[in-house]
Protein backbone atom coordinates (compact mmCIF):
# COMPACT_ATOMS: atom_id res chain seq x y z
CA UNK A 1 0.00 0.00 0.00
CA UNK A 2 1.52 3.29 -1.02
CA UNK A 3 0.80 6.86 0.35
CA UNK A 4 1.99 9.93 -0.98
CA UNK A 5 4.04 12.79 0.96
CA UNK A 6 1.83 15.10 1.92
CA UNK A 7 2.56 18.92 2.17
CA UNK A 8 4.45 18.74 5.46
CA UNK A 9 2.76 20.63 8.43
CA UNK A 10 4.33 22.75 10.17
CA UNK A 11 6.34 20.87 13.13
CA UNK A 12 6.27 17.67 10.45
CA UNK A 13 10.39 17.50 11.68
CA UNK A 14 10.78 15.40 14.26
CA UNK A 15 14.00 15.50 16.13
CA UNK A 16 15.78 14.17 13.16
CA UNK A 17 15.20 16.80 11.02
CA UNK A 18 13.09 14.66 8.46
CA UNK A 19 10.20 14.71 7.17
CA UNK A 20 7.72 11.83 7.13
CA UNK A 21 5.02 10.63 5.04
CA UNK A 22 1.47 11.37 5.64
CA UNK A 23 -0.59 8.63 6.35
CA UNK A 24 -3.57 8.45 3.74
CA UNK A 25 -6.81 10.84 4.78
CA UNK A 26 -8.94 7.72 4.80
CA UNK A 27 -6.92 6.00 7.61
CA UNK A 28 -6.60 9.19 9.52
CA UNK A 29 -10.39 9.40 10.02
CA UNK A 30 -10.54 5.82 11.31
CA UNK A 31 -7.74 6.39 13.23
CA UNK A 32 -8.47 9.15 14.77
CA UNK A 33 -11.00 7.91 17.34
CA UNK A 34 -8.28 5.21 18.17
CA UNK A 35 -5.78 7.83 19.13
CA UNK A 36 -8.80 10.32 21.06
CA UNK A 37 -9.31 6.96 23.33
CA UNK A 38 -5.98 5.77 23.53
CA UNK A 39 -4.42 9.36 24.72
CA UNK A 40 -7.12 11.99 24.32
CA UNK A 41 -4.59 12.49 21.04
CA UNK A 42 -1.57 13.78 23.48
CA UNK A 43 1.49 13.49 21.45
CA UNK A 44 3.46 13.79 24.11
CA UNK A 45 1.11 11.91 26.27
CA UNK A 46 3.50 10.20 29.52
CA UNK A 47 0.61 8.68 32.12
CA UNK A 48 1.70 5.30 31.58
CA UNK A 49 5.28 4.29 32.49
CA UNK A 50 4.55 1.45 29.34
CA UNK A 51 2.65 2.48 26.61
CA UNK A 52 3.31 6.38 25.66
CA UNK A 53 2.89 9.14 22.78
CA UNK A 54 -0.43 9.59 20.99
CA UNK A 55 -0.56 5.90 19.78
CA UNK A 56 0.73 4.35 23.01
CA UNK A 57 3.35 2.50 21.51
CA UNK A 58 5.34 0.42 24.08
CA UNK A 59 9.30 0.75 22.82
CA UNK A 60 9.43 -2.73 21.17
CA UNK A 61 6.68 -2.07 18.86
CA UNK A 62 7.88 1.66 18.60
CA UNK A 63 11.48 0.17 17.62
CA UNK A 64 9.90 -2.61 15.33
CA UNK A 65 8.33 0.07 12.83
CA UNK A 66 11.64 2.03 13.20
CA UNK A 67 11.68 4.64 15.80
CA UNK A 68 13.83 5.42 18.35
CA UNK A 69 14.05 6.37 22.22
CA UNK A 70 10.39 7.29 23.99
CA UNK A 71 7.95 7.61 21.69
CA UNK A 72 6.07 10.08 23.52
CA UNK A 73 9.03 12.23 22.11
CA UNK A 74 8.24 12.46 18.82
CA UNK A 75 6.69 15.09 17.01
CA UNK A 76 3.29 13.94 16.01
CA UNK A 77 4.09 13.53 12.39
CA UNK A 78 6.57 10.73 13.32
CA UNK A 79 3.85 9.05 15.69
CA UNK A 80 1.15 9.32 13.05
CA UNK A 81 3.97 7.73 10.18
CA UNK A 82 5.21 4.86 12.70
CA UNK A 83 1.08 4.06 13.97
CA UNK A 84 0.52 3.86 9.76
CA UNK A 85 2.93 1.16 9.60
CA UNK A 86 2.22 -0.55 12.29
CA UNK A 87 -1.57 -0.79 10.74
CA UNK A 88 0.14 -1.66 7.85
CA UNK A 89 1.94 -5.05 9.11
CA UNK A 90 -1.23 -5.58 12.02
CA UNK A 91 -4.31 -3.95 11.19
CA UNK A 92 -6.22 -2.85 14.51
CA UNK A 93 -4.72 -5.90 16.37
CA UNK A 94 -2.54 -3.56 18.06
CA UNK A 95 -5.44 -2.10 19.65
CA UNK A 96 -7.81 -4.30 19.95
CA UNK A 97 -10.73 -2.98 23.08
CA UNK A 98 -10.50 0.47 21.46
CA UNK A 99 -10.36 -0.29 18.02
CA UNK A 100 -13.94 -2.68 18.53
CA UNK A 101 -15.05 0.36 20.60
CA UNK A 102 -14.15 2.49 17.68
CA UNK A 103 -16.20 0.51 15.07
CA UNK A 104 -13.38 -0.68 13.61
CA UNK A 105 -13.33 -4.59 13.84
Amino acid sequence: MAFALGGAPAGARARTGREFPTPPAWWQRQAACIAEAESHSQVHDRANATYRGKWQFDRTTWASVGGAGDPADAGEPEQDYRAFRLWQRRGWQPWPSTARGCGLR
